[in-house]
């Protein structure tokens, strides 16, 4: 995922992160994202494969997947002691089951130092185990219901949450206990309004919450966030908290604004974006450019990326090798004015998968020059 993609996920994501109590990667409505990201899919069919491995001298996690290319099972390590798991099974095209599990080593602790007085405390990471569970329609072949349990120490199931799904098994309703419920309201194929429910004496005291809109395209026109509060028996909107509305030309996003900020995007013409910019209004109210991003290309291939920060005048230049597959073999990533430079080679097996990266980092200051680096493993059975 390049920067601009990463970017903008992490914008969009904010809008579906309400819901504090469901931090956990469970089913989860989700809104279109304009970005790009890399294509696991596409990847996977080049030549399946059952398991892939990654280390990097610290981290390693070891997935499996099915014949359809679906991880089935996600465990990864550290070299401390933690280690996670998280296993799913799917009947279909539909995912029925999923197991999160924290498995620790025994009474393993970690050392985490406070930044407020610079004290080192002993935290437990204790064993945990979380299963996700659906319920479906045996004539509709669909689901109608699913459960979120915590795991307890005697083996029995302690109720997190209750999904409920309409009849294209997308979520309709979230219930974390009798006081919080999240509705999903679509029409057509798009997600519409979203309902974060407070209750008091069994009624709606409070909503806060998210409305959508969508072009003809279904292109995501406009989010705006709202309170809704019951006075005398009603609820009452108070000021939407904020409102952005995206702009597209030829199905492409070209501008992205709120009441703070702007996000612009400039394409050529076969499509590739150039140009993106990240504008904020200050305390004076004035509109101040934070960021710019240029992109340059060859034979439809990103070679070239440069990050501008304005506030920090600092520029990220990054440029891009490929071999006649079309993928990155080398990357080199500098500061102008230029005082380290990092690089990174990419090696593909005879299938165009990726099955290592080394990576080198020169600092130059006063006193020459220190190379540091680290090499990244995948395999593939």
């Amino acid at each position: 995922m390049n920067k601009l993609a990463l970017t903008f996920f992490i914008i969009v994501s904010v809008f579906l992160s309400n819901n504090r109590a469901l931090a956990q990667n469970y089913p989860k409505v989700s809104i279109p994202d304009p970005s790009k990201s890399f294509d696991a899919l596409a990847h996977f069919k080049i030549k399946p494969y059952k398991k892939k491995t990654y280390f990097d001298g610290h981290f390693r996690y070891i997935k499996k997947y099915d014949n359809e290319g679906r991880v089935i099972m996600d465990e990864e390590y550290e070299n401390d002691g933690n280690r996670t798991r998280t296993t799913r099974t799917y009947q279909g095209n539909l995912l029925v089951e999923e197991i999160n599990e924290k498995l620790p080593e025994k009474n393993f602790k970690r050392e985490v130092i406070s930044y407020d007085d610079g004290i080192a405390i002993e935290h437990d990471f204790k064993k945990e185990k979380k299963i996700y569970k659906t319920v479906i329609d045996p004539k509709t072949h669909q689901i109608v219901s699913g459960t979120l349990n915590e795991v307890q120490k005697d083996s029995t199931l302690k109720p997190i949450a209750t999904f409920l799904y309409d009849k294209q098994s997308r979520i309709s309703k979230v219930i974390t206990s009798k006081f919080n419920h999240t509705n999903y309201i679509y029409q057509s194929e798009n997600l519409v309004r979203e309902e974060h429910c407070t209750i008091i004496n069994d009624k709606i005291f409070q909503i806060r919450g998210t409305e959508y809109q969508y072009d003809k395209n279904n292109n995501l026109t406009r989010i705006e966030k709202f309170t809704e509060t019951a006075a005398k028996d009603k609820l009452v909107r108070g000021q939407n908290e904020q409102i952005d509305s995206l702009f597209y030309k030829n199905n492409k996003l070209t501008d992205r604004k709120n009441q703070m900020e702007h996000y612009h995007y400039d394409y050529d013409a076969e499509g590739h974006l150039i140009y993106y910019s990240f504008t904020r209004l200050n305390n004076k109210k004035e509109s101040v450019l934070e960021s710019s991003y240029t992109y340059t290309y060859q034979n439809n291939l990103l070679v070239k990326e440069v990050m501008r920060y304005i506030s920090s005048k600092v520029t990220m230049n990054t440029e891009y090798e490929y071999n006649d597959q079309k993928q990155v073999i080398k990357t080199i990533s500098y500061y102008d004015p230029a005082t380290d430079y990092r690089t990174t080679f990419n090696y593909y097996n005879p299938y165009g998968h990726l099955i290592k990266s080394e990576f080198k980092q020169d600092y130059k200051n006063y006193t020459g020059t220190l190379s540091v680096g680290s090499i990244y493993s995948y395999t593939y059975f």
